[in-house]
């Protein structure tokens, strides 16, 4: 209720009575709470949405300011309240809504397009605006709704430019051009015509989807409904398979638009044959994936020990196996005396059968091609054994008993000696094989031959080998992988018990050479980046590194290139081992590591070796050497074919040091130095620590 009370006075002005009233004011007070509940219910509508919504006074000042789109300009409504166009945007620029609102005061609901710069960039706008009206429908001001138009104007602007242009244009285009509206072309440029083989008429009356190859009809269908229904989730540019007249299959890549044509929904296509390039793309992927895989086995390798040969070669037939597709892999071994051969390792699809209990200890007289092996220390490679000459009519029977179709067979050389020989074999169907994959395999066989003569070296240490296994069981290793800038992209959590840090504080923060004590870390660093930048392995790498809590930690470290599919030198992953129990208690451990680490390391440099980078080759061989031996020249001499004589071929000398003079370069006789010539033709290893002691007959 409502009550109001009235006193009532005498005539001298006194109040002698009160009359009260009292008003049911239930229906008022209830149509005044659900107008606030509608305001309430508008604004937080209003607030929801992209656009913006305001109000006008009669003066055309803003007396309010609603929607999302307020916040997206990093503004507030008190901003524009009780401002007028003119001062928020200025006079030149507030004609244009001035006269919409003058029209709108008026009476009239006027819609207009306007636009601005916002940070240097064109924004087109669309705005509605109203009179508002009182009860008594006299107008007391104005209500506007205004949106960010920018993108349907750019589009509107770039289809009419086009639609200008698409016959010209598409005309020498080399990608196919097409338009496409009510499940027919209507539109085909002659690019079109030459990739499909159908001709502009036949195309015409086709559906898009007779190009297509079956097995992607579904796909591009459903592709193409889910557009049409303004998905927008979807890629603009895909790959697709056609199926040309001719009956031959050709992959396209296709880029496709909405746009309206002749007031109706319609695609505008572009396809471009990327048939070669698939083809092509498909081979490096195959290529780059191999070469990852010998990569990541060879690495594997780097800390192969007596412990874990076996499981790493057993580890290294499978992957190949499974990469390659083939039925069999295998790791056979020859006896000290090369008469006999066993089947080591080996590795079988499923559903094929072991053979390996069966090969130990066979002769290798009984297999003339395994012979062929030792003698010419060749790679063997038989893509149908049926197809097998007389000569070898018992190599054929042995393999035709275990229905072997295809065989592979590459020498595992080491030092010059045959170890033994890995291949695959084909039982299912018949192999072919490529030179890439023939080279990646020989680069496993040789990663075998090291790890096979690493072992049997580790085994000849006995009076090392207890320590060594004491310290091997207490070894920390640290995988890790960095930028070409050196720069941490991944490292375990070994790194928090190696060094005292959190990944997260090592991972996109530190660099490697960041680890490295002050007084070396320029040192190291150039050695590092040096070796990085020859595209190269990094192999038993000995270095310092500094803990979080300042105390020194020797690491071993072992690393492989990462490469993009452009062959580019992305960076680098690997594995730092803690070695400072060894550098400590044993010089001569470290010193030998390091050795084999360099002559490894040399090795894999003629891994790749051809005529044409040779040359390159020796010369970063010869300066690898001398720089580990800290000496002022190495060099080759090279054999004249008579053997009388020889001549300087190949040199490095140190920082400092002069090349040698040309009169010791040119050819020479070795009978001016009848006792060098001794010394090679005895293959002597000639030592001379002080050139001023050297024999009389060697003046």
């Amino acid at each position: 209720y409502r009550m109001v009370a009235n006193p009532m006075k005498d005539a001298q002005g006194k109040v002698y009575a009160v009359i009260e009233t009292l008003e049911d004011i239930t229906e008022q007070r209830r149509i005044h709470e659900e107008l606030i509940k509608r305001e309430e219910t508008f604004s937080s509508l209003v607030s929801s949405l992209s656009d913006i919504v305001y109000t006008l006074d009669m003066e055309q000042k803003h007396t309010g300011v609603f929607g999302n789109w307020v916040n997206t300009l990093g503004l507030t409504p008190e901003f524009f309240l009780g401002k007028t166009y003119a001062e928020i945007f200025g006079d030149e620029a507030a004609v244009l809504h001035q006269k919409a609102n003058k029209r709108a005061l008026e009476g009239e609901v006027v819609v207009y397009e306007w636009s601005a710069k916002k940070e240097g960039v064109v924004v087109h706008y669309q705005t509605s605006v109203s009179p508002l009206r009182d009860h008594e429908g006299q107008i007391t001001g104005l209500v506007g709704v205004g949106r960010d138009i920018s993108v349907l104007k750019n589009y509107e602007i770039a289809l009419k430019e086009s639609e200008q242009r698409f016959r010209t244009l598409t005309g020498n285009s080399s990608a196919g051009i097409y338009l496409y509206q009510n499940d027919r072309f209507q539109m085909v440029n002659p690019a079109i015509v030459k990739i499909t083989g159908y001709s502009e008429e036949e195309l015409m009356n086709m559906d898009r989807l007779e190009v297509v190859h079956p097995d992607q009809r579904e796909k591009v269908l459903e592709i193409a409904g889910r557009r049409m229904n303004g998905d927008t989730s979807l890629p603009a540019r895909y790959e697709m398979k056609l199926l040309a007249k001719s009956g031959k299959v050709c992959w396209v890549d296709h880029s496709v638009s909405l746009i309206q044509y002749n007031n109706k929904p319609a695609t505008i296509g572009t396809i471009y044959d990327i048939s070669e390039i698939r083809q092509a793309r498909e081979k490096i992927a195959f290529q780059h994936d191999f070469f990852k895989l010998v990569a990541d086995i060879s690495g594997s390798f780097i800390t192969v020990n007596a412990d874990t040969l076996d499981q790493k070669i057993n580890n290294m037939l499978q992957e190949c196996g499974r990469f390659l597709n083939v039925d069999r892999t295998f790791l056979f071994q020859f006896s000290k005396d090369m008469l006999f051969m066993s089947n080591t390792h080996e590795w079988c699809a499923d559903d094929i059968t072991p053979v390996m209990q069966d090969l130990q200890n066979y002769p290798v007289k009984k297999t003339p091609w395994i012979q062929q092996i030792l003698h010419k220390r060749e790679m063997l490679f038989v893509p149908d054994v049926d197809a097998l000459p007389d000569e070898y009519e018992q190599d054929k029977k042995v393999l035709q008993l275990q229905q072997i179709q295809s065989v592979l067979c590459l020498p595992v050389i080491r030092n010059n000696e045959v170890l033994g020989y890995f291949g695959f074999d084909a039982v299912k169907q018949k192999r072919l094989l490529d030179e890439e994959q023939v080279h990646l395999m020989n680069v496993l066989a040789n990663t075998l031959g090291e790890a096979l003569v690493k072992v049997r070296t580790d085994k000849k240490m006995q009076l090392m080998n207890e320590r060594y296994h004491q310290l091997s069981a207490q070894t920390r290793y640290m995988a890790f992988e960095i930028d070409r800038n050196g720069l941490y992209t991944a490292i375990s959590p070994v790194v928090k018990d190696l060094l005292g840090y959190e990944p997260e504080e090592v991972v996109g923060k530190m660099h490697f050479y960041d680890f490295f004590p002050v007084e070396k870390k320029e040192k190291y660093r150039q050695e590092v980046f040096a070796q990085l930048n020859t595209r190269e392995p990094v192999t038993n790498y000995v270095n310092q590194l500094l803990s979080k809590e300042g105390q020194t930690v020797w690491v071993s470290t072992n690393s492989l290139p990462l490469f993009n599919d452009k062959n580019e030198l992305t960076g680098y992953w690997g594995i730092d081992r803690d070695v400072t129990e060894q550098t400590r208690l044993s010089g001569a451990i470290q010193y030998q590591s390091s050795l084999q680490g360099l002559v490894s390391e040399i090795s894999r440099l003629f891994v790749s070796a051809t005529n044409e980078n040779m040359d390159k080759l020796v010369a970063l061989a010869l300066m690898k050497a001398g720089g580990f031996f800290r000496v002022s020249r190495s060099y080759i001499y090279r054999f004249k074919p008579d053997g009388k004589n020889y001549k300087l071929a190949y040199e490095w000398c140190a920082p400092g040091i002069e090349p040698t003079p040309d009169d010791i370069r040119k050819e020479t006789s070795f009978a001016d130095f009848p006792w060098w010539y001794k010394q090679i033709t005895e293959n002597n290893i000639v030592i001379i620590a002080d050139t001023d002691q050297m024999p009389a007959e060697a003046l």
